[in-house]
């Protein structure tokens, strides 16, 4: 097995597992906040979905909900696959954060138009 296809393997088998662990979950339970003042996906002024963030990193960092956490998850492997192989021009702005749990747990999984 070369390193490429072993790479590939380790992150299908990261991913099954991840999806499989979000099976069922509801959009209810994807941004369930369990504490005041955890970061989130929320509404902007424009009605578009951003999530919560902070430069630099609060310290302590807050607790986050799921939807956030596959959110990051998300726009981190979107944002160094543009760098790494892509023109080098989408920043984290830039991405549209999902609307519901299940379209965020395929971005995480997919690509950006999962």
């Amino acid at each position: 097995m070369t390193r490429v296809e072993l790479l590939l393997a380790q992150m299908d088998e990261v991913y099954g597992r991840l999806a499989g662990r979000l099976e069922g979950l509801t959009d209810a339970e994807y941004f369930w906040e369990p504490v005041p003042g955890c970061w989130t996906v929320r509404r902007d002024g424009s009605g578009a979905r951003v999530a919560d963030y902070a430069e630099p990193d609060p310290d302590p960092a807050p607790f986050t909900t799921i939807v956030w956490r596959l959110t990051h998850l998300a726009d981190c492997k979107v944002i160094y696959s543009e760098w790494a192989f892509g023109p080098r021009r989408l920043t984290f702005p830039d991405l549209a954060a999902p609307g519901h749990g299940g379209r965020c747990a395929g971005q995480a999984g997919g690509g950006p138009g999962a």
